[in-house]
């Protein structure tokens, strides 16, 4: 056997400067992770001071939940319309114990259409810490740019999370929905519980009058319903409470030529400025040639971190300006309006690598007037065709969805297809059918049956 001694190998490599490395690792950092960071730095170097907010602009902040992660705050985003397929993994942690983020690990399993997904956070945002719905739905059809029958349908299935109880919107609709469904549909049960305030009062004379039983079968009704959860939210209730801060704020403004301006978010981080005069005064005090060293490295520091985070600023600046340019009409409009956008093309538009951009984006959030939504919301790849025509995904299932919700006559896939074609998005049979299931709607010949007996004409098929 020969052994070979040290060769000389000439390789072609692209290394990093220090500077660039730090850049690059605090772009991909969350806010919150950042804001920690820039505290610690603050903290322990000398030459770093803090910026009050000179803009005008009051920051922005959003009531939301800890969800810990790694000894770090990592923040759920409350409200938001975190769509993406992996959005809500990046905001329900396995082992956190708030309400909301044990309804959005549901929601990662049972929902999966980005746009059902999206109303769903919104409807998350709405339960109180009690589990009870304390907003409107009625206005996310307008927020949102969906149906108010798409809503309902996913209200629907929510209130179908566990604990039984959730969306609940008062106490008689939450102890409704504890109950089994063939309890839920005897109508003393029901009777029961449209008249609480006669149990509160003990007239229970006049309850089992009212409800067609006995004292002893309106004493097991009691015991029933007195074994349920008034307020079953509350066993998630969290002790830490902490605000999400949005990284951008996009506001509608008629003189911009998008009709939105795009800022960056003065709560997000806190301000830091190098202090050069405390520099050179230190400096010239010193005899010491390591503190003076110790000195510099500080000062090369400071630079580094100031520097990295401006060029962070100005990065997600010119990504959510990009984002607003093609995605306009969704900011208009709302879901049925998404179009196709890709990490490639923002890359080449602002003539970065793509993983700068996935680096940027990972984990950052934008408060719009549609609400607040992960960057990664606004990305979606177009339906395979005619390029010419690309179409998001979620614009042709939000589409079916209304189609599917308001049909008087129900319709199968290449029908349906038909009609998504004529209004400029096309798609193949298969595809509606895919979309359809995800929407968890039977297929055709079930429609039409369940129809057909509504209408007490019996199984249309067997005509």
């Amino acid at each position: 056997m020969v052994r070979r001694g040290p060769a000389l190998v000439q390789r072609q490599t692209q290394k990093l400067a220090p500077a660039q490395q730090q850049a690059l690792a605090l772009l991909q950092l969350p806010g919150a992770a950042l804001a920690a960071l820039v505290e610690a730095a603050l903290a322990e170097n000398p030459l770093l001071t803090r910026r009050e907010d000179a803009d005008g602009a009051p920051p922005v902040r959003r009531r939301g939940t800890a969800i810990g992660r790694g000894g770090l705050p990592f923040l759920a985003l409350p409200a938001t319309a975190l769509a993406g397929d992996d959005a809500a993994a990046r905001i329900a942690d396995p082992g956190a114990t708030s309400l909301q983020a044990h309804l959005v690990g549901q929601l990662r399993l049972e929902i999966a259409d980005p746009a059902d997904r999206t109303i769903a956070l919104h409807l998350i945002d709405m339960v109180a810490d009690t589990g009870y719905l304390e907003g409107d739905p009625g206005e996310l059809p307008t927020l949102l740019g969906v149906e108010p029958a798409r809503v309902r349908q996913v209200l629907d299935r929510v209130r179908e999370f566990e604990p039984a109880g959730v969306f609940a919107r008062d106490l008689a609709d939450c102890l409704a929905l504890q109950l089994e469904p063939a309890e839920r549909s005897d109508k003393a049960i029901r009777t029961l519980l449209g008249n609480l305030k006669l149990l509160a009062a003990n007239e229970r004379a006049h309850l089992a009058t009212l409800c067609g039983v006995d004292g002893a079968q309106l004493d097991r009704m009691i015991r029933r319903i007195r074994g349920l959860d008034p307020k079953p939210g509350l066993r998630f209730r969290s002790e830490v409470a902490v605000w999400t801060v949005p990284d951008v704020l996009i506001e509608r403004d008629g003189s911009s030529d998008t009709g939105y301006r795009v800022r960056l978010n003065s709560g997000s981080l806190p301000g830091c400025d190098l202090d050069a005069a405390a520099y050179r005064r230190l400096a010239a005090s010193l005899r010491d040639r390591r503190e003076k060293s110790n000195l510099r490295a500080q000062y090369d520091g400071a630079r580094s971190l100031l520097g990295a985070l401006e060029w962070r600023g100005s990065l997600l600046l010119a990504i959510a300006e990009t984002i607003v340019r093609h995605q306009r009409a969704f900011l208009d409009s709302g879901l049925t309006a998404l179009r196709p956008l890709t990490r490639r093309r923002i890359a080449g538009e602002l003539e970065l690598d793509e993983s700068t951009i996935s680096r940027a984006v990972a984990g950052k959030s934008a408060e719009t007037p549609r609400g607040l939504f992960g960057f990664e919301f606004f990305f979606l790849r177009a339906l395979p065709g005619d390029r010419s025509q690309a179409i998001a995904p979620a614009r042709v299932r939000a589409r079916l969805a209304a189609l599917l919700a308001d049909e008087s006559q129900p319709l199968d896939d290449a029908a349906l297809a038909g009609l998504l074609a004529a209004e400029g998005m096309p798609v193949a049979r298969r595809t509606v059918a895919k979309y359809r299931a995800t929407l968890r709607i039977p297929p055709v010949h079930n429609r039409r049956r369940k129809a057909g007996l509504r209408r007490g004409s019996g199984n249309p098929d067997s005509r």
